[in-house]
């Protein structure tokens, strides 16, 4: 059982940039929440096993791309709960947000984002995830953000 407080929530921010990553983890410490870092994908996969409760991921990293990092986080029986917000400075077109989407992703978000807005879209996630788990004594997934096979979300998209 998780001893934590349920309303604190722990956020895990990905992010290759060193000056970005501080950026986004210092204002979400101002905002309350307690931050883990990571400044790759291995270490983002690796430090996602400790059940945080939102993961804040950047696309571009210097190993593995933001969205592998999902579609694995997604892929897991262990992590799947866990909600992925995109944060990116340089994927910020349809495109990049629409395999967001496909991967399995909450939110995506532009650098440079508001801290506020951030904040609000971490709070939104934690909360669904939390409604979801009480409901269904954790075993209900994100049904609004499941992540669909590439070639099935492609087929839905050209069918429109």
């Amino acid at each position: 059982m998780d001893s934590r407080n349920r309303d604190e929530a722990i956020v895990l921010v990905v992010d290759d940039v060193e000056a970005q990553r501080y950026a986004v983890s210092r204002s979400l410490k101002a905002g309350g929440l307690e931050v883990l870092e990571a400044a790759s994908g291995a270490e983002a996969l690796e430090k996602v096993k400790t059940n945080p409760d939102v993961v804040v991921l950047d696309v571009k990293l210097p190993d593995i791309s933001g969205f592998e990092v999902c579609r694995r986080i997604k892929d897991d029986a262990r992590t799947a709960h866990i909600p992925v917000i995109f944060v990116s400075a340089i994927h910020q077109n349809g495109s990049s947000r629409a395999e967001g989407e496909v991967v399995g992703a909450t939110a995506y978000l532009f650098h440079p984002v508001d801290p506020d807005t951030l904040l609000t879209c971490i709070r939104a996630a934690k909360a669904r995830r939390d409604a979801a788990s009480e409901v269904g004594g954790g075993c209900v997934p994100d049904l609004p953000h499941k992540r669909l096979p590439a070639k099935s979300a492609q087929r839905n998209h050209l069918a429109r």
